[in-house]
């Protein structure tokens, strides 16, 4: 009843005892607490060379515009006339998708005849490449980031033809990170408080 009164819908009736032994809640943030509507936040790096490898891996050369997901879609906000139409002059070989086991996307374009490519992902699978005094500055931009609750993707790019994922790793050209806000739904700070 106590329950009801607080506007909870219980589905079963086992949840009342299991969230009796519950001690700690979490809960995934991402369109759950969030409007998932991601903008870019800040830029570690040369902002405006991070914002163009970025855009250009957000193009879907197919279809003529930028991707719909959530990250390409804040990349893109904001992009000029002519930015749009240096995107829309790229030569995109192959893209691959967001890997879970390399943690890491790639966009192949052709530059000049030869191949680049460009690499999105998880900051720390592009630490190992990065010297020690440039990595540690950017640990502690993204540790900075991170204690603001923005997610953060780093870019990097990669000339010639390597051989293996690893060898394109070791041989990446970090070009920096973007920070992401997602902001809080309407209402979500006063039902939290009363958790």
């Amino acid at each position: 009843i106590h329950l009801a009164k607080k506007g909870v819908i219980i589905k079963r009736l086992s949840v009342i005892e299991d969230l009796g032994g519950v001690d700690i809640f979490c809960t995934d943030k991402t369109g759950t607490l969030t409007e998932n509507a991601l903008s870019v936040a800040s830029i570690w790096g040369q902002s405006k060379e991070v914002r163009a490898w970025a855009r250009y891996s957000a193009w879907d050369a197919q279809a003529k515009h930028f991707k719909d997901g959530v990250f390409d879609i804040a990349i893109a906000k904001g992009a000029t006339k002519s930015e749009i139409a240096a995107c829309r002059r790229l030569k995109i070989e192959s893209t691959i998708p967001f890997d879970p086991i390399t943690r890491v996307e790639q966009t192949t374009i052709i530059d000049g005849g030869k191949r680049v490519y460009i690499i999105k992902g998880v900051p720390e699978m592009f630490f190992p490449a990065i010297p020690k005094v440039k990595r540690v500055e950017g640990e502690r931009w993204l540790q900075s980031e991170g204690q603001k609750g923005r997610r953060v993707l780093a870019v990097g790019v990669v000339r010639g033809n390597p051989s293996t994922h690893a060898d394109m790793m070791a041989r990446i050209d970090f070009v920096g990170m973007i920070s992401f806000e997602d902001p809080l739904k309407r209402g979500v700070k006063a039902i939290l408080s009363h958790a």
